[in-house]
Parts: C-alpha cells; structure tokens; sequence
C-alpha cells in the first residue's frame, strides 16, 4: 500500500486529470502486462497496452513516448509514467477533437452567424450521403434536443 502512496504523490498532477473510476480502469489493463506484480511493465509491451486501450500509437509516436518518459536503464515503465502518458495522450486527443468539432460547426453554419439553424440542420441531415433516411419527426428531435432555449437554433 506504501508504494501505490508514494507514486500518487509523486505525480499528484496526473492522478488529477483521472476520475477515480478512470484510474481503476487504467490499473487494471496496466496489471495485466504487469506479469511481476511490481508496477511496472516492460517498454516492450507499451504499444500493445496502449492499443487494447484504443489508442494506436505508430511506431515513432511510441519511440517519442518512451523518450519523454525517460525509461531508465531497466527498461521498465511504471504505472505513474503509464499516467503521465495516458494523461498527455488523452488531453491532446480532447484538444484534436474539439478543434475538429469548432471546424465541423464553422461549415455546418452555412451563414456565418455563429448559430446553426433548423433550417441548416435539416439541409444537411436531408443531402448527405447516408445508409440510412432520416425522419423529419428524427430531425425535430435532434433539434429538440439541441436547441435548449427554444430559439430556433
């Protein structure tokens, strides 16, 4: 228990980015290549960690990654540098997906206006390519849903 003590301490920044429920979740797929039960996994089986947690690094991602987490000599990766990682690799993701979302929303308000209306919204769910027909009791719903104040918008 003293170890697990010292490694919160020792990256009390890191732990912080985590809901408890996330760190669970995390320490259970670390401690599944932690074959030692040290705490530790070998750099070899980063990638493999990282991919059954759907994060798919390539090849020079990894090698970057274990740079910046200044491997020692053992080789070995500890769970609080797994954190470190999985926190900087989780926020950029956030940071991509939003900047995507802020660009998605520029073309989407056809405009310019800064609001996406019913009428735009209904436009594009009616002209893109889809398996699938879209309702208009489906668009008023999704409209319903995302227009909170009732403006049209």
């Amino acid at each position: 228990m003293q170890k697990k003590e010292k490694i919160k301490d020792k990256n009390r920044g890191s732990i912080n980015r985590f809901s408890d429920e996330e760190i669970c979740e995390l320490r259970e797929a670390f401690s599944i290549f932690d074959k030692e039960s040290d705490g530790s996994i070998d750099i070899s089986q980063l990638g493999m960690l990282m991919n059954m947690l759907k994060q798919y690094p390539t090849q020079t991602e990894l090698e970057n990654i274990i740079k910046e987490a200044k491997v020692d000599k053992s080789k070995q990766i500890y769970f609080y540098q797994f954190l470190e990682i999985m926190a900087k690799r989780m926020h950029k993701k956030k940071e991509d997906d939003i900047k995507y979302l802020k660009k998605l929303f520029r073309y989407l308000d056809r405009n310019k206006n800064g609001l996406i209306s019913l009428r735009e919204i209904r436009f594009i769910l009616l002209n893109s390519k889809k398996e699938e027909e879209i309702s208009e009791k489906d668009i008023e719903q999704i409209m319903k849903e995302a227009d909170t104040d009732g403006d049209g918008y």
